[in-house]
């Protein structure tokens, strides 16, 4: 029963994403193996963003700081405000290091030859990040509580986890892809951009912690997220591609 949760909530939107950036990038879609190796470095990054805030956690919270941000706590908004802070503080630690990874490992390629890619190119990253990290919350669900508890947490994290993830890092890669093509203002536009991303993570991993009204507020900060991604790629500049053209040598 676990194992079908698992492909239900947790798998399945990993290939609903992945068939929106195939419909949306039909033109000149980007090669699959390199959207695989950019999905597995986002679970690297995954890995190594957890260990980085693992550690900030014990600044901040103490060694009991794994016992203080436990599923009871967070349901019963009793984390305390350092524990608020941390949660808000995720949002500017993870999507600063999933643009420091994107950048770093897809500026250059050619194959980034449209604004749009980097849009492409950061939900195929967020995807593995957020594909980790349900991971590591699926297997908290399944011991802390019922089939009808990891259904739950298994949905909310698979369907709006993951979109959440999806939606801030496209954000920066939108700004990546601007700033590779387009000349104005460039890191003014990327710094705004990360930033950006990083309160709509802030305000959703707060926002989630206040019952059915903070639930829908954060759903509403998802549905404007997405209409200014969808918007943003499908305008004309977002789609012209560059073509990097090599000087003919002259004859000697």
């Amino acid at each position: 029963m676990q194992i079908i949760i698992f492909l239900i909530f947790i798998v399945t939107p990993v290939f609903a994403w992945y068939k929106f950036c195939s419909w949306q990038d039909r033109a000149e879609p980007e090669p699959k193996k390199l959207l695989l190796k950019t999905f597995f470095l986002g679970v690297l990054a995954a890995f190594l963003i957890a260990l980085f805030e693992y550690y900030l956690g014990q600044v901040f919270l103490g060694p009991n700081a794994k016992d203080v941000l436990t599923i009871t706590n967070l349901e019963n908004h009793s984390i305390g405000l350092a524990g608020f802070i941390l949660l808000a503080s995720a949002g500017f630690i993870e999507e600063t290091g999933k643009f420091l990874f994107l950048k770093g490992y897809i500026y250059d390629k050619t194959d980034f030859n449209q604004i749009a890619d980097g849009v492409f190119y950061a939900i195929s990253l967020a995807l593995g990040f957020s594909f980790l990290e349900n991971i590591f919350y699926f297997i908290d669900f399944a011991n802390y509580g019922g089939t009808l508890f990891l259904v739950a947490g298994a949905a909310v994290r698979g369907l709006f986890s993951t979109t959440l993830h999806v939606l801030a890092t496209s954000i920066s890669g939108l700004a990546l892809g601007r700033k590779k093509f387009r000349v104005p203002r460039p890191w003014v536009n990327i710094f705004l951009a990360v930033l950006l991303a990083s309160c709509l993570h802030a305000a959703y991993n707060v926002l989630i912690q206040f019952g059915a009204v903070g639930v829908l507020a954060a759903f509403l900060l998802l549905v404007l997220a997405f209409s200014y991604i969808v918007k943003a790629i499908n305008k004309q500049e977002s789609k012209i591609i560059w073509r990097l053209i090599t000087p003919v040598p002259k004859a000697p």
